[in-house]
């Protein structure tokens, strides 16, 4: 019973650094820079605390794949972290660390979020999230840089949308009271449980 409440203690902590994190960077995109530029640094922090949390939780279940997806999104967000850092020391937005860190973050959560797909610890359309994040700047970022040679303010600040609805997946896959008391209560609901997980 300690453990599950453990469990329910870290979904609920994750989630609430996902949401306050996604937030935080769709509020330091619109405002978009100057002195609120230390926005974008407590976003990155909230997200990459958001990312340890949810590597803790293991939705990948033992995928390779979403290891690695953790470790390059965290490198990611660390590059992000660097480049706001630099931004706010020298006043000028332009340099190497921010694209290496959407780069890496989008490969990252690419590969962790297919690893939450075929790993079935999440039900849909939770298990849909981390996928989305990783998706997200295909649909909405890099086809405007494409298209008229700079990046769209308010795309990259839209990225904050996908990351909080990934806080709203982690709360709802926390564990219920009802499914903790269905496992004291019955061996055998356990026992199915951890079959369908390893599926």
């Amino acid at each position: 019973m300690q453990t599950e409440t453990v469990d329910t203690t870290e979904h609920v902590r994750t989630a609430g650094l996902w949401a306050l994190g996604g937030a935080t960077w769709l509020a330091a995109g619109l405002i978009n820079g100057g002195t609120y530029e230390a926005i974008w640094i407590a976003a990155d922090l909230l997200l990459l605390a958001g990312l340890i949390g949810l590597a803790q939780l293991a939705p990948h279940g033992t995928k390779r794949g979403g290891k690695a997806g953790f470790i390059v999104a965290a490198v990611g967000r660390v590059a992000f972290i660097a480049a706001e850092v630099i931004a706010a020391v020298t006043g000028k937005d332009e340099n190497p660390f921010l694209p290496i860190g959407a780069i890496l973050t989008v490969i990252g959560m690419v590969l962790l979020g297919v690893a939450v797909y075929r790993a079935k610890r999440w039900d849909t359309p939770a298990r849909l999230a981390p996928l989305a994040m990783g998706v997200y700047p295909f649909v909405a970022m890099f086809p405007i840089v494409v298209a008229t040679g700079g990046p769209s303010t308010v795309a990259i600040a839209s990225w904050g949308v996908p990351t909080a609805l990934l806080g709203l997946a982690a709360w709802q896959a926390r564990p219920h009271a009802h499914d903790r008391n269905l496992a004291d209560n019955d061996p055998l609901a356990t026992d199915v449980s951890a079959a369908n997980r390893r599926k």
